[in-house]
């Protein structure tokens, strides 16, 4: 049975963990703080010597991890593969010897028994002690006024979603992460278009032009991050990106005390997968010159994506589940920098409802002032034609986006009831449209409007610019890594062909 570790209070011997507001391991008795890099100055100097939490002291010897030749001489070999697990399953409490049984991936516990929080120093240990940790910055204050907010700016949430999710498991839990220094050389052969909108003469003319080529490069990447633990999604873990490495610490275990800490399950060769078909997805861009064209097609393409170091790493990452209706939506949030994801879900009835009767009442209330333009013969020219159409339509757009979507059809009741009204309000537009002109004109015009504006504000539109909204914070895959390209250290050489 190995000893659990725990921070004590220079002070009394009290328990000391870390408070994330404070920014500093605070202890409950004697209320004293200390910033960690503080704190371990004076357990080495108690100690004689710096160690790690199990020995002599409670703090392993600081590195810095942003000094090249330790993190040269500390970097993971890119064959290296994870160790198997032989940890003992029971722990003996340093405070008061109580037994405890942590998880098989658990770095961290709390003592069942008299409170302490510890460190699994020597978990860690069999692994590999990381290069570097990013700190927690932020604390759930942040992370529920972050909710709240994100809540109150999504469209269309269900109300039952608004008043009976109920939050539970609210974790604080740093991940091991690899990051990996990528060289990639690649070769391709790619098709491609560019369509033009040009104006001649007062009339719009759109030109395809399309490309042959071919292109060959080198591009390099530094400090991609990968989740190493199958118990967050790359889902999470990806969203919350980027994490700033620049602001990372030398690790030192007091970072971890009261909080959740994982070790890793993932091999470096494993993770590197996900990596590669990142860096594969930048590098077709980069050599394609893909901003270029408004589209283009791949027919060949051959690449050498080689890991140059790996690196091992602790991240903050803040997790919350909302229970609802049996499921489980999840709010995540980057301990660091505050970036925030979530799945919350979107209401059907509100989305059709606002689509359906928007829809209508713009085409039948435009319908007038279209018919009487081109009955007075304003359309002279494809110009005035955009100015008198447009206007109308792009003040239906606006009353749609910025009235109906954001207040009338927030609630059921205000969507049943605005939607009730919208659709009355189109009917009698319709019939004052009818009244002025003959029915035949009257019927073939607002149902060559309704077709427009279908496809303007019709449902798919809605739910296009409704996914545009929540993308931002989605728990999505990232498809590149341009973020972490390294600009000082690439090259392209493009050979292309124009045929028409």
């Amino acid at each position: 049975m190995s000893a659990a570790d725990s921070c004590s209070c220079p002070g009394c011997s009290g328990n000391l963990v870390f408070d994330i507001s404070a920014q500093a391991l605070t202890c409950a008795h004697c209320g004293g703080k200390y910033a960690v890099p503080e704190y371990d100055r004076l357990m080495s100097q108690r100690a004689g010597s710096a160690a790690a939490p199990g020995e002599d002291a409670s703090v392993p010897e600081s590195r810095d991890p942003g000094n090249p030749e330790v993190r040269a001489n500390e970097q993971t070999s890119p064959e290296e593969a994870a160790p198997e697990n032989s940890v003992p399953a029971v722990y003996a409490c340093s405070s008061c010897g109580g037994e405890i049984t942590p998880g098989i991936l658990g770095a961290t516990d709390t003592c069942p028994f008299c409170g302490n929080a510890i460190v699994l120093a020597d978990k860690i240990r069999r692994q590999r002690e990381p290069d570097m940790i990013i700190p927690f910055a932020l604390d759930k204050t942040v992370l529920m006024d972050k909710y709240r907010e994100l809540l109150g700016k999504a469209r269309f949430v269900p109300d039952s979603y608004m008043a009976e999710a109920t939050p539970e498991r609210i974790q604080a839990r740093y991940v091991p992460f690899w990051l990996y220094d990528v060289s990639a050389d690649g070769s391709l052969s790619f098709e491609a278009k560019l369509v033009e909108h040009t104006e001649e003469y007062g009339r719009s003319r759109t030109v395809t032009h399309k490309f042959r080529g071919k292109a060959s490069g080198h591009r390099s990447f530094r400090n991609i991050p990968q989740d190493a633990t199958s118990e967050v999604d790359d889902e999470i873990s990806q969203s919350l990106e980027p994490y700033d490495t620049g602001k990372a610490q030398p690790f030192s275990y007091s970072w971890l005390s009261g909080l959740d800490a994982r070790i890793y399950n993932m091999d470096n060769r494993a993770s590197f997968e996900p990596v590669k078909a990142r860096v594969r997805a930048s590098m077709e861009s980069y050599l394609v010159d893909a901003d270029r064209y408004t589209k283009h097609k791949v027919l060949e393409s051959s690449y050498e994506i080689t890991p140059k170091k790996i690196s091992y790493a602790l991240f903050p990452i803040w997790t919350m589940e909302l229970k609802w209706k049996g499921g489980t939506c999840l709010f995540a949030m980057n301990g660091q920098t505050g970036a925030c994801s979530e799945n919350i879900p979107t209401s059907g009835f509100k989305l059709w409802t606002c689509s359906l009767t928007t829809w209508f009442f713009c085409s039948m209330a435009v319908s007038y002032p279209f018919i009487a333009a081109y009955e007075a013969e304003l359309v002279d020219s494809e110009i005035a034609a955009c100015i008198v159409y447009g206007i109308p339509f792009m003040l239906s757009w606006c009353f749609q986006q910025f009235v109906c979507v954001p207040y009338l059809f927030k609630t059921n009741i205000r969507s049943a009831i605005s939607g009730a009204l919208l659709l009355i309000l189109g009917v009698l537009a319709f019939l004052i449209t009818l009244d002025a002109y003959e029915f035949w004109e009257t019927l073939i015009s607002t149902g060559i409007i309704l077709g427009v504006f279908w496809c303007g504000l019709g449902f798919s539109a809605m739910k296009d610019a409704l996914w545009d909204e929540r993308r931002k914070t989605a728990l999505m895959l990232k498809k590149e890594a341009d973020y972490y390209a390294w600009d000082y250290d690439c090259r392209a050489d493009r050979e292309v062909e124009q045929l028409s």
